[in-house]
């Protein structure tokens, strides 16, 4: 991915919207897999941003799996922090 390089810069390996930021590029890559693991790094890096949950349920919500979905949109609203 093109912002992969900017984990490297010191003190960005667990920048929440980078973390994000790359989720959604492998999202429109076709990699559900890579997308994933990115959103859930961003909520492991900051588990109130929100927009990493939103985007989780989004990608779960896509491949059919609307159990999970349901529990990603539930964990980032307020009630699920």
């Amino acid at each position: 991915a093109t912002l992969r390089p900017g984990l490297d810069l010191p003190g960005e390996q667990d920048n929440p919207q980078l973390l994000h930021a790359l989720g959604m590029v492998e999202v429109r890559a076709g990699n559900a897999h890579k997308a994933r693991e990115r959103f859930m790094a961003a909520i492991g890096a900051n588990p109130s941003f929100t927009m990493a949950y939103l985007s989780l349920g989004r990608l779960e919500e896509k491949h059919g799996r609307y159990d999970a979905a349901a529990r990603h949109y539930a964990a980032g609203g307020p009630a699920g922090r």
